[in-house]
């Protein structure tokens, strides 16, 4: 295995401080603790190298929370906290019988695989899956599946989410090393019987680590079916890293729909994590980065920086949003996830900066109508080079006051504090976006006339001066021609189209989608060339 990959486990323990003491007030901001635990035992080393917000796991109708910790002697343990409004540090459930072998890999999720109306925990050590059904009284903390794994291919990760369609939560899983290091992901069907055969298997190429890390958190392109989010973190001869999106529904397969490469040599984009990110308005986001940004790994400048991007029919490769560490040694962005933390529509924006403030932070940014970079929620660490933020999780709605909270792990306390906050800042958006971008003065009229044959005329309406982008896109979702590209004044724009593209060749009849974005806003109309 690389060093590159080993990385992410091992430099975070190397750096574990030997302060102790009693416990001592963080450092904060509209993020409240409501939750800590450090590890159960001196033992038990790796406490929160993998958290979850698991769902409910027993069926009391509260979300529980899952912590993930390794001992030479314990093996891999995971210690379920039960949800609810008394929240307690004790465990309600420990598992058993997992072992972890070489590499990196721990890993945890929790989802419906079974369709029985219960979560079920989902643990990866060692390169093997282990899962546990839920029930009601608990699971058993012996595993009812264990599969996947061979020796030394252990560096895998899993993820839920209803990526075929079905209504039932599937599995997914990584293993980043395998084939010399191209790595695959696996998908399994979620069902009844829950088959550990994979109904779909994609495979890496080129060495690039596929599947260093997974998500299936929303639809980002509206279609209504959840989407696959995959890092390739040595994509490339010089590792600059890579995410694919690959369409959700019955007909999923292995060519991906979309993919953005990172940015730089040595950054590994895609290694620590990304995030689809759901919106009401049905278009997913996309959320990832990299901590190694803009020197590369090993270099005295990491800053780190993340990026946001809207889904929609058509996504392109261009990030609404970037954010870049403040300081040179910030590692911003060693970890990704998202949460509905205030009454918004929109999930929003979490991140952990490990370095940031040589104690480490965990971040929020909640959703708003026009998403800037201003963070509304944080939470520094305890001690000098804490790592807090080296992990970071969507702990559900584990306390049911309607709001999901967020947990931290902190590799390099003295105790390897987890934590579980809830978010107590301003409001995010309480309205839908798009129609509040009407409402804003940014408007696409439908093109005149429509269908058309030689040129149609597209009308658009800017209430404050914008950067505006419009262009036209085939159903592909690929490029024809980019009509406006500049940054215009307040009030009604105009252009024409003669159906070419950006050769000057007359494009073939059919639909296309015109799409203007301006500060953040987006809007779509088909257009329909006819011959």
């Amino acid at each position: 295995m690389s060093d590159a990959m080993l990385k992410p486990v091992y430099t975070y323990i190397a750096l574990a401080v030997t302060l102790c003491g009693t416990a001592v007030a963080q450092t904060t901001e509209n993020l409240d603790i409501i939750w800590r635990m450090g590890r159960p035992d001196t033992s038990t080393n790796d406490w929160g190298q993998a958290i979850a917000g698991l769902g409910d796991v027993n069926g009391d109708s509260y979300d529980d929370a899952g912590v993930v910790g390794y001992s030479s002697t314990l093996g891999a343990r995971v210690y379920l906290y039960s949800g609810g409004t008394a929240f307690d540090t004790i465990p309600e459930w420990i598992t058993t019988d997992a072992t972890a072998g070489q590499g990196t890999g721990l890993s945890l999720c929790g989802g419906d695989i079974n369709g029985d109306g219960y979560s079920d925990v989902i643990l990866e050590a060692g390169g093997r899956v282990y899962v546990y059904y839920g029930k009601n009284g608990w699971p058993n903390t012996v595993r009812d599946l264990r599969f996947h794994g061979r020796l030394y291919e252990d560096a895998s990760f899993v993820a839920c989410g209803d990526v075929t369609g079905d209504d039932t939560t599937d599995l997914i899983v990584s293993d980043f090393w395998n084939i010399g290091g191209s790595g695959h992901v696996l998908v399994y069907k979620g069902s009844a019987a829950f088959d550990t055969l994979p109904w779909l298997r994609i495979n890496g190429r080129d060495y690039e680590q596929l599947g260093a890390s997974l998500n299936a958190g929303g639809d980002v392109n509206g279609d209504g079916y959840i989407d696959l989010a995959v890092g390739a973190a040595t994509y490339n001869v010089d590792s600059r890293g890579r995410v694919y999106i690959y369409h959700g529904g019955p007909a999923m397969d292995t060519i991906p729909d979309w993919w953005k490469d990172g940015e730089g040599s040595g950054q590994y984009w895609g290694e620590l994590g990304c995030a689809i990110c759901p919106d009401s308005d049905g278009y997913a986001r996309l959320w990832w980065g990299s901590m190694y940004f803009p020197g590369g790994y090993g270099s005295p400048m990491e800053n780190g920086k993340t990026e946001m991007f809207f889904g929609g029919i058509i996504m392109d490769s261009i990030p609404d949003i970037s954010i870049i560490g403040a300081d040179s040694f910030s590692g911003h962005g060693t970890s990704y996830a998202s949460a509905r933390l205030d009454d918004g529509i929109r999930s929003d924006l979490i991140c952990g900066s490990f370095e940031d403030s040589a104690r480490g932070m965990g971040k929020a940014w909640t959703s708003k109508l026009r998403q800037d970079t201003v963070v509304n929620g944080w939470l520094q660490g305890r001690w000098y080079r804490d790592q807090l933020g080296v992990n970071v999780a969507n702990a559900e709605d584990v306390n049911d006051d309607g709001r999901e909270e967020v947990m931290f792990a902190s590799y390099a306390d003295t105790n390897r504090l987890v934590v579980i906050c809830k978010y107590t800042g301003p409001e995010g958006v309480n309205e839908r976006p798009f129609g509040a971008s009407q409402i804003a003065g940014l408007k696409l009229f439908q093109n005149n006339p429509n269908p058309f044959r030689q040129f149609t005329m597209i009308n658009y309406q800017l209430q404050e001066d914008a950067d505006v982008s419009l262009s036209v896109y085939n159903v592909a979702g690929q490029l024809v021609r980019t009509l406006v590209n500049v940054r215009q004044i307040i009030g009604q724009h105009r252009i024409s189209w003669d159906g070419k593209d950006e050769q000057g060749v007359k494009v073939s009849g059919g639909i296309y989608l015109c799409r203007l974005k301006a500060n953040g806003f987006n809007s779509i109309r088909k257009v329909v060339l006819v011959k």
